[in-house]
């Protein structure tokens, strides 16, 4: 009876892995690769009456020919009209 239940606990065990696995697969290649995210802060380190500095930040693009998507997306980032562009991160 001790075989039956640890092979059913193997098993169980195993479909576990199988199926983290896959909602993994399934959240990096079907949803997170088209999660692009802006964010804004606004700091207040600037002497009162400064004109304000706007700085993009773009890190671990990871960018690849075909991604149409995340290269129009990267373009459009231009009409924020940023003062200073840092570029960080595996691109």
């Amino acid at each position: 009876m001790g075989g039956a239940t640890s092979s059913r606990a193997a098993g169980t065990a195993l479909a576990a892995v199988v199926a983290a696995g896959a909602a993994a697969a399934v959240w990096g290649i079907g949803i997170e690769r088209y999660l692009f995210t802006l964010r804004t802060h606004e700091v207040s380190v600037l002497p009162p009456g400064s004109r304000p500095l706007r700085v993009l930040h773009i890190s671990d693009l990871h960018m690849a020919p075909w991604q149409r998507r995340k290269q129009d997306w990267v373009a459009a980032l231009a009409e924020l009209e940023p003062d200073l562009l840092v570029n960080t991160g595996d691109n």
